[in-house]
């Protein structure tokens, strides 16, 4: 991932190129792989099963043989991924909108943020799972992770209310926001 966002911070100026040259390495690394990787467990088949539209669907059905927590932990590992990706396209945006950056500027800031915040979110991750493990305390962390989210939204719900002036008329109560 490092690689990618170091790759596509340096070819900013040509558009066409940061789009075209991850994916060709990515089809020729999977050529690669295709052909170097043997799977020698199972005989090939001589016929293909059926598979319609029943059966894709269904392949995406999280089979956790009954485990509530296995099956929470990713569903909230796949919204913060998709909370984070999110986070990840408006970045280069709001650096050259807000901050006033270039194009290759923010491009070379969000290759510097994600190259350290990577590295500290991996360890941070791997760090939580073990004491969670050996604590056996999964709520409390999941209460410790939710906590900053919590109070940066308490605080903008704060801030939205000191912002909004109460108006009395003859009539009912209208909240004006400026």
């Amino acid at each position: 991932m490092l690689a990618g966002v170091f790759l596509g911070s340096q070819l900013v100026t040509f558009p066409l190129l940061m789009l075209a040259l991850p994916a060709v390495i990515g089809v020729l690394t999977s050529l690669v792989l295709a052909a170097v990787i043997r799977n020698a467990d199972r005989p090939l088949a001589t016929s293909w099963p059926s598979f319609g539209i029943r059966e894709l669907l269904g392949s995406y059905r999280l089979r956790t043989g009954g485990d509530r927590d296995f099956a929470w932990n990713w569903v909230s590992r796949l919204l913060i991924g998709v909370a984070y990706v999110g986070v990840q396209t408006f970045a280069v945006f709001f650096l050259t909108d807000t901050a006033g950056l270039s194009t290759e500027a923010a491009a070379g800031e969000y290759a510097r943020i994600t190259a350290i915040s990577t590295p500290v979110s991996i360890v941070c991750f791997l760090l939580s799972g073990y004491l969670s493990d050996r604590l056996g305390r999964r709520k409390a962390f999941v209460i410790v992770g939710a906590l900053p989210g919590v109070l940066r939204g308490a605080e903008r719900a704060r801030a939205a209310l000191r912002r909004c002036e109460v108006v009395r008329p003859p009539g009912p109560l209208i909240l004006r926001a400026d």
